[in-house]
């Protein structure tokens, strides 16, 4: 089923940044749109101003509740179409200051959580064929970044999943892949970037080619990737990042 003609769409940190434009942009283009994270005041909020967008209040980070969750939106809601996931801890933390409760943290919602979804997605009468997984990761998956060591490794270990799950997947009908942006104007970067001298904010944009992205780059990647326009793609990561990783 086309994402810009309807379909259920469950969109996993949707409160804020990317997530948020995501739901919106599926919501105006006709789908029902399951909007999940954990502030239940904002989602409330997010939800007023959309048609057909249903707030389900979530934290991803409680791993033994959420596929018993997403049953209880199934059951209320009926079969998905597509899970989008957007949500993530970033933390910057040089490594020899990483503890292991962080390190729980970060792998719980960014690498773990996803994949429970996904084994609660592919259960039968969850999902309607053909089916739809799309990880929105990070570049930082596949290049180094000092002070986010653990954060790159937990987006890494995902696109691992998405490669390996796409060859079980498909035999239901349903595709996964992955997102991985480079830096994107959210209220969160342009917070950070707002912090820098100037000569990092000329090292940062140097090294965007095409200059640094905003959410609906990612948006339309989103909504390519879980519509028919890619039904012969699986298992892949497709990078959006103005030609940071071509260089």
């Amino acid at each position: 089923m086309s994402q810009s003609s309807g379909g259920t769409v469950l969109v996993a940190g949707a409160s804020y940044g990317i997530g948020e434009q995501i739901a919106r942009h599926f919501a105006v283009r006709g789908c029902k749109v399951i909007l999940a994270a954990r502030s239940a005041d904002r989602l409330s909020a997010i939800a007023e101003s959309l048609p057909s967008a249903v707030p389900a209040p979530v934290d991803f980070s409680k791993l033994e509740a959420l596929q018993d969750w997403l049953a209880g939106i199934v059951r209320d809601h009926g079969p998905l179409s597509s899970l989008v996931y957007c949500a993530a801890v970033m933390s910057r933390i040089p490594l020899r200051d990483f503890d292991v409760p962080t390190m729980e943290e970060i792998f719980r919602v960014n690498t773990m959580a996803p994949i429970l979804l996904t084994q609660a997605f592919r259960r039968p009468g969850s999902f309607r064929a053909p089916g739809s997984v799309v990880f929105v990761s990070s570049i930082i998956g596949m290049v180094g970044r000092p002070s986010l060591t653990v954060y790159g490794a937990s987006k890494e270990a995902l696109h691992g999943f998405v490669r390996s799950a796409a060859l079980e997947l498909c035999r239901q009908g349903i595709r996964i892949n992955a997102v991985a942006p480079g830096m994107i104007e959210t209220e969160h970067n342009m917070t950070e970037f707002a912090r820098m001298s100037e000569v990092q904010k000329a090292s940062v944009k140097a090294a965007y080619p095409l200059g640094i992205g905003a959410p609906m780059d990612v948006v339309k990647a989103v909504e390519f990737l879980s519509g028919e326009d890619s039904k012969w793609i699986t298992g892949t990561t497709l990078v959006v990042d103005g030609g940071y990783t071509a260089q």
